[in-house]
Parts: C-alpha cells; sequence; structure tokens
C-alpha cells in the first residue's frame, strides 16, 4: 500500500507502536485521511525539537561557527551534553558516525526512516536516537522505532554483521523527567533480526490487505498518539468497555442531554475505573471537537444541534504604545505599568545566562527564599509518582545542600 507523500507515512517507524499492535489503524486512517483533524500547523513543543536536533546535527558533523540557539537550556543539553555523548561512543568502539542518517526502510523500501546517529564499527554498532521533550520518558528497551531503524541501517551498511556482533540501541533524552539522560538496549545481530521478524511479518501483513485487519485499541499505549482516535468507534468502547451501566446507557443516545449519576451512588470500583479513564475522555472529546470544526464548516446542516462560536479571549490594546501615551495623560506611572517580581523560574533562566557564575553562596541565598506551596488535594491514581498528602516526605529532602543547588 502506497500513500502520497503529502499525507502520511503508512508504516511509519515513529508510529510502529500503534501499528504493531492495531493491525486495522493503517487501513483505517487511509481510508478516513480527509475526514481526520489535520495538525494545526507546528507547536513550539515541535519546532524546540526541530531546532534541537538541527543544531546537535551541524556539531557532530564538526561544522565551524555554528550559530547557538537563544535557549541557554538547548545549548547545554545539546553542545555540552549530547554531542560529546556521541562522540565519545564513537571513539569507544571505533566507529564511523553517520549523522541523521536517512535509510530505506527493511520491510518497504520505498519508504524512508532517519536515524540521528548511527555508529558502525569493525565489530560492534550503536544506533542513537536524541529525544528533547521534556514530557513522556522514552525507553529504549524494545523500542520498535528504534529497532526498525538500526534493522534497515544494518541490512543497507552491514548485510554480513555476524549474529553474535553486540549492539546498543539508545535514547539520549537530557531534559527527562526521572533524570535518566540515557538509556540503553543492549544486545547481539541475532536478537535483533529475530525481534524483527515480527514487525517485518505485520508490515507485510498490512500490505497485503490493510482494510482486513483486527482493531486492538489501548488508551495508554495503542491509541494515544494515533491520528484517527477521534473518530474511532473501536477506541470509544474501549473506554466505556467497564464503565457504570447508567452511564453508558446514557452516553448512547447523544442527541439527548447526558445526566450522570451521583458520584456517591457508585462502587469503589466504578469509581476507581471512571479516574482511569478520565484524561482519556477527556482528550477524546477533545479530539472530537478538532474534528467537527471542519465538518460543520462544510455541512452546518447535518449538524443542526451543533453550532460553531468564537472562542472566549481576554481583550488586549491595538497598540500599546498608542494606548501608554494616552491612559498617561490621566493616570501615574505606578498605575500604568504595575510592577511584580518576576518568578522564580524567570529568575533561573536569567541567572544562569550570565557569562560569569554566580557564586554558590549568593545561589543558596537565592535558593532558601524559593517554597513551592502545597497544592490542593486531588485525586490521583495509585501508581502516580506523586507521595500522598498523609506520606512522610522527608525522603525528598535528604541532602539540602545538594538540593539548594538544583532550586536554581
Amino acid at each position: 500500500m502506497k500513500s502520497s507523500p503529502s499525507k502520511h507515512s503508512p508504516l511509519s517507524p515513529s508510529g510502529s507502536k500503534t501499528w504493531l499492535s492495531c493491525k486495522a489503524s493503517v487501513g483505517f486512517i487511509e481510508k478516513h485521511w480527509e475526514e481526520l483533524p489535520k495538525d494545526g500547523g507546528s507547536s513550539r513543543y515541535a519546532d524546540e525539537g526541530t531546532e534541537a536536533h538541527e543544531y546537535g546535527a551541524q556539531l557532530l558533523l564538526r561544522k565551524k561557527n555554528v550559530p547557538a540557539p537563544r535557549s541557554t537550556e538547548m545549548v547545554a543539553c545539546i553542545r555540552d551534553g549530547y554531542v560529546p555523548f556521541i562522540w565519545d561512543r564513537q571513539k569507544r568502539i571505533g566507529a564511523k558516525l553517520l549523522v541523521e542518517h536517512n535509510t530505506p526502510l527493511f520491510y518497504d523500501d520505498q519508504q524512508s526512516g532517519t536515524c540521528d546517529a548511527p555508529l558502525i564499527g569493525a565489530s560492534a554498532a550503536e544506533f542513537w536516537d536524541l529525544k528533547y521533550g521534556a514530557g513522556i520518558s522514552v525507553e529504549a528497551k524494545f523500542n520498535s522505532q528504534l529497532a526498525i531503524y538500526a534493522e534497515s541501517i544494518l541490512r543497507d551498511k552491514w548485510p554480513k554483521c555476524p549474529r553474535s556482533t553486540p549492539l546498543v540501541l539508545g535514547i539520549y533524552q537530557p531534559r527527562a523527567q526521572d533524570n535518566r539522560f540515557v538509556r540503553k538496549w543492549e544486545l547481539t545481530r541475532g536478537d535483533l533480526a529475530d525481534f524483527c521478524e515480527r514487525i517485518e511479518d505485520t508490515a507485510l501483513e498490512i500490505m497485503v490487505d490493510p482494510h482486513n485487519q483486527p482493531f486492538v485499541p489501548e488508551a495508554d499505549t495503542t491509541c494515544r498518539f494515533c491520528k484517527a482516535k477521534s473518530i474511532c468507534s473501536a477506541y470509544a468502547v474501549h473506554l466505556l468497555e467497564d464503565t457504570p451501566e447508567p452511564v453508558r446507557k446514557q452516553l448512547v443516545p447523544l442527541e439527548l442531554k447526558i445526566s450522570l449519576p451521583v458520584p456517591a451512588k457508585l462502587s469503589p470500583g466504578q469509581l476507581l475505573k471512571m479516574m482511569r479513564v478520565k484524561h482519556d475522555l477527556l482528550d477524546w472529546i477533545e479530539k472530537i471537537e478538532e474534528y467537527l470544526v471542519p465538518q460543520i464548516q462544510r455541512s452546518p446542516k447535518k449538524y443542526e444541534g451543533l453550532k460553531l462560536v468564537a472562542a472566549k479571549t481576554n481583550r488586549e490594546w491595538s497598540d500599546e504604545a498608542d494606548a501608554a501615551e494616552l491612559l498617561g495623560t490621566v493616570l501615574t506611572d505606578s498605575q500604568l505599568y504595575p510592577q511584580k517580581i518576576l518568578s522564580p523560574t524567570k529568575a533561573s533562566d536569567l541567572l544562569h545566562s550570565f557569562k560569569k557564575p554566580l557564586s554558590p553562596k549568593f545561589l543558596k541565598q537565592v535558593a532558601k527564599l524559593i517554597v513551592k506551596p502545597e497544592g490542593r488535594p486531588v485525586v490521583a491514581l495509585k501508581e502516580d509518582p506523586r507521595p500522598p498528602l498523609d506520606s512522610d516526605a522527608a525522603s525528598e529532602f535528604e541532602d539540602l545542600s545538594a538540593a539548594d543547588s538544583k532550586l536554581l
């Protein structure tokens, strides 16, 4: 199955977590592509990631006079972290570095993928992927995207690589929330080949018959980044499968106003289930709204019970300079420009941008002035990493001297 490059890559390495589990997703997306909500342009986070990758690639290629990003954090993460790390790995195994290497995919040579930093040595190989995002921590072990890159490059660049050859598939994520910046999956060439057998079989199965494959929804993994979850009934049923029957019955007739049961009448098990699907339901409803906007624009009569309205915005000055000049005739400067001290986060950014390092004594004094108010009680699942309110949180502050230095 081929698709227009302007649309999407049907069996992309980045989407492999979805299509390997839910084989129906590829054909379903292909069939309903025009109906799906389209991305509203690039986001700040995507732009950050692109900039970090481009900056890192130029440095790895040892180009001279590479302009530094405006973000001092990005400079520290890439120039002082990622780049020397890759060079050290390259030196360690005596390998050739292929920067931002684009390779045809082993299961479909009409598609290609880009690996950030493959290292091909005489008796070992490593494949590194830079993840600049600070949100989800990406694991390297059993990572199908990394495996696809590695298998594709090895078949192309080292087809006779012995099965006993040691390999490393790695993630470098300098802003990972758990501070595990480096994650490795150490295996042999044979292990990788065996792991990729299922990937190849599944990809070929989908390409032969993309529109007759089973749906296997799973909110936390398979469906998380699926483009079609806003219109997928299998996903909707999955979210509601263990929902209390009164709720399910009332969700069926969408033309009626939903009157949900009183929380006090739900059992502990039912309440737990509702909390587990809370974020997925909210996300699903947001995806439905994104889908509906262009649909209503094209066929307003088809959705007679709905209409498009302008989102709420705050009033603002059309020209701040003109407004300041006019208001300044009747208001004092203190009224016109109310002052508020900058936040600890902004202060930290400014202090770390100083070319001359500040004294540890000064930083400790500033750190002692920073507090983090306790948030109001909210319900969370048991596996949530935040400590319960009635727990002893003293263990978080075992080393105050180290904590002081990290507050800024």
